[in-house]
């Protein structure tokens, strides 16, 4: 494409007319296929050629609207005219060729859309102007164009892939081919003909989809140049998604005009429109795509107006309080595929903030606290950004609350508290204030004071269990997405409270067995992360070495069962069918972890009181292996049991 500019009219007639009769006599000629292509397109040379042709550059528009309206024109003198007139046009034009022709003289002749005096005055990088525009508005391309015609859809397809940088043209005028485009022709026309039949959420929607397929496909499958053209660098891969959000966020505030305006939501209630185009997408796998295209979904909410995530507008009628339930579970859902740390990003928190404080404003209702009670991804990342939050936070009575126990638990963090009050958060749930401790935990990044709130907290059992089965996930989380960093800095220390925790405050049982932090922590953390926290927890126990955990009443029995989970974890991924199942991890568990928490049990077997290894379950032992069964048997041997 670097060489089309020094094409003469002679050269590009002949290419055209070449492709034409290549097209006319395909059937007689090998299809082609683009092996070096992800998905290795097969068609006709002129079918794979006007495919490739792109548009994201002024220079390769030119030579895209001289070759189309060559390749036209010789179609209307050198083929029969019934073949034309036709109803099966394609036989001879590409649908491809006639929609990148239209897109092009649309946009940059602007006479043809009644905007005014052509944008482009200099003949000689527009040559043929008069020509094309007259081809264009030629009866026989406009009854081409009632057959093929360019969608709202591949419009805005088309437009996102322009380079601003090396378009034809400047800023203004691209916003004025945008309010002609969505505002003057697909708005009004009809959906069946590839409009939006007046919807300004069916048209919000399209841009959308587009916008999200274009993040996606930059970053999973990358575009694919020729050696040439990539040393060259001539075209940067800039597009117009930035420009293209401006149109949706026109369209997004304007939802109460056109059809489906607001509707009575406490009659009929609906999801609001953003999320309504989550669940429609159904973005359930954890495929890199998926969470690719969450992630991306996410990003423009944070350019779109906050309280879209919870109603279509800021209208009392366009608040359904009946759909806060499901707003919660879809939420829930896709936060945690974002992969962003262990919280949200301050920007994602304080949208979402702002958004909510939006619904307590118009409808005099607060649902700050059902809310964050039901999404605890939410309720930690605005813990954990408190000090950012701090101008938010005043905004409801429920966060100010929130903010009261986060400077308690940093008082009684700092030994200034003798006890952890009773009053703290006594209208909070227990996964509240264990949300508020590992917050507390992560914003300190040391372990300074948490032996003494350690101490304080030991009577509250419940709020313990839940701050260990966080911590533990934590842990967890880091070593899938930083493996080499897993023993630095703050993850270190909260290794460390947690070899506390197991060893002083006896959570070892709580960590093995299904209970109510589970439930907590399922909503913060991804599948995998809960499915492989045991890997974590057994090195954990096996790197504190303190031997005392095993002297407590039924926890030899609970280190089996761990160690039993571990094991056939470990055989899984010896089998290339199991391995598959444990999407984006790689070997969790590896040998050197088995020896060690072998070696580790075994030490436990010699240290553990003699009456629990008497009423070990015998079937367990023989699930755990003939070195724990052997280990078991000479102790009980030894002490003259057997």
């Amino acid at each position: 494409m670097a060489m089309v500019s020094t094409l003469e009219e002679h050269h590009i007639e002949g290419l055209a007319a070449l492709c034409v009769e290549l097209y006319v006599a395909k059937e007689n000629i090998p299809r082609l296929r683009i092996k070096r292509r992800e998905h290795q397109p097969e068609g006709s040379f002129t079918q794979i050629l006007i495919q490739y042709l792109q548009m994201s550059a002024g220079t390769q528009m030119i030579f895209l609207l001289r070759f189309a309206s060559m390749y036209l024109q010789y179609v209307f003198c050198a083929i029969n005219d019934p073949i034309v007139d036709s109803t099966n046009i394609s036989a001879v034009i590409l649908p491809d060729l006639v929609k990148k022709f239209a897109f092009i003289c649309t946009r940059c002749m602007p006479e043809l859309c009644d905007l005014g005096e052509k944008i482009i005055h200099d003949d000689d990088a527009f040559p043929n102007r008069e020509w094309i525009f007259q081809l264009y508005s030629s009866k026989k391309f406009q009854q081409i164009l009632q057959q093929i015609k360019l969608t709202f859809p591949e419009w805005v397809e088309l437009e996102i892939k322009v380079n601003p940088e090396q378009d034809l043209l400047n800023v203004v005028e691209r916003f004025n081919h945008y309010t002609w485009a969505v505002y003057r022709k697909y708005l009004p026309m009809e959906e069946k003909d590839g409009g939006c039949n007046n919807d300004y959420r069916l048209a919000a929607r399209l841009i959308l989809e587009k916008l999200i397929n274009s993040y996606t496909s930059q970053h999973i499958s990358p575009l694919q140049e020729c050696a040439r053209c990539s040393e060259a660098q001539n075209f940067s891969r800039l597009t117009n998604s930035t420009e293209m959000v401006t149109a949706l966020q026109g369209l997004v505030i304007s939802f109460h005009h056109g059809n489906n305006a607001d509707e009575d939501q406490l009659k009929t209630p609906k999801l609001p429109w953003l999320l309504d185009y989550l669940r429609r997408e159904a973005f359930d796998s954890q495929e890199i795509s998926t969470n690719a295209k969450v992630t991306a979904f996410f990003r423009l909410y944070m350019y779109l107006p906050s309280y879209l995530l919870f109603m279509d507008s800021l209208s009392p009628h366009s608040w359904a309080p009946l759909s806060m339930k499901r707003i919660i579970n879809l939420l829930n859902k896709h936060l945690i595929m974002l992969d962003m740390g262990n919280c949200l990003p301050l920007s994602l928190t304080t949208n979402i903030l702002k958004g909510l404080s939006a619904v307590d404003s118009v409808t005099g209702k607060e649902v700050m606290k059902e809310f964050l009670s039901g999404c605890p991804l939410v309720m930690v990342s605005v813990m954990i950004h408190v000090e950012n939050l701090k101008h938010i936070i005043k905004w409801t009575n429920y966060l100010q609350t929130i903010f009261d126990l986060l400077e308690q638990i940093d008082r009684t963090f700092d030994e200034v508290e003798a006890v952890f009050p009773a009053s703290c958060g006594k209208d909070l749930d227990t996964s509240v204030i264990s949300l508020a401790l590992l917050s507390a935990t992560l914003r300190r990044k040391s372990r300074n004071g948490v032996h003494f709130m350690l101490e304080k907290m030991a009577k509250h059992r419940e709020v313990l269990s839940i701050y260990a089965e966080l911590l533990l996930c934590y842990c967890s989380r880091n070593e899938q997405l930083w493996p080499s960093n897993s023993y630095l800095s703050i993850t270190n220390v909260v290794r460390g409270i947690l070899a506390d925790l197991l060893t002083s405050h006896q959570v070892l049982h709580s960590l093995c067995t299904e209970n109510e932090a589970q439930t907590v922590v399922q909503r913060i953390f991804p599948d995998v992360v809960f499915k492989l926290k045991h890997i974590t927890l057994i090195r954990i126990i096996c790197q504190c070495g303190s031997l005392s955990i095993s002297t407590k009443e039924g926890n030899l029995t609970q280190i089996l069962i761990l160690f039993r989970t571990v094991s056939a974890l470990f055989e899984s991924v010896l089998k290339s069918e199991e391995n598959r199942k444990l999407p984006a991890i790689k070997d969790p568990m590896t040998v050197m972890d088995l020896i060690a928490a072998t070696n580790f049990i075994k030490r436990c077997i010699q240290e553990a009181p003699i009456v629990y290894l008497q009423v070990l379950d015998q079937g367990l032992l023989a699930e755990c292996g003939t070195e724990v069964q052997e280990e078991v048997h000479i102790r009980l041997i030894a002490e003259g049991f057997r």
